[in-house]
């Protein structure tokens, strides 16, 4: 008798002990789980709120000035452009700020691209923030 209450008091315990077992790899697993979603939200958050309209582009000589507004989010820091396969840097970063609610069309950022280069001819331009993202391709006809 006292051996059949030890094998019932045994069978207790090992429906509780999986029942620990499998609520703690339940519970490991949705950290994880959540964990990764959480980075991903986060990258496509910072990938959303960058975007730019280019609302005018003048070209000269030596400069070629990007008239953009931010429509994302947050601020965008402009960091580098690429024209016709060439990287400028930028003396200081530019800092794109999000237009108004009330006045999207306001707040347009003048980007100065500087080189003595600038000729007639087609031009393929692309911003890039610190990130590295590419905020876009605009092409303009100098000519």
């Amino acid at each position: 008798m006292n051996v059949l209450r030890r094998f019932r008091c045994r069978k207790g315990l090992t429906s509780i002990m999986s029942t620990l077992i499998l609520l703690g790899v339940t519970v490991f697993a949705m950290i994880i789980v959540i964990g990764y979603s959480q980075t991903i939200i986060a990258h496509q958050h910072d990938q959303m709120g960058e975007r730019l309209v280019v609302e005018k582009v003048f070209i000269e000589p030596s400069q070629i000035s990007l008239w953009v507004r931010n429509i994302g989010h947050g601020d965008i820091t402009v960091t580098q452009a690429l024209v016709n396969g060439t990287f400028y840097n930028f003396w200081e970063d530019v800092i794109v700020l999000p237009s108004p609610v009330y006045n999207p069309t306001a707040n347009a950022t003048e980007i100065v691209i500087y080189d003595d280069a600038f000729d007639f001819g087609v031009y393929r331009i692309s911003l890039f923030t610190f990130r590295g993202n590419e905020l876009g391709v605009v092409e303009v006809d100098y000519s």
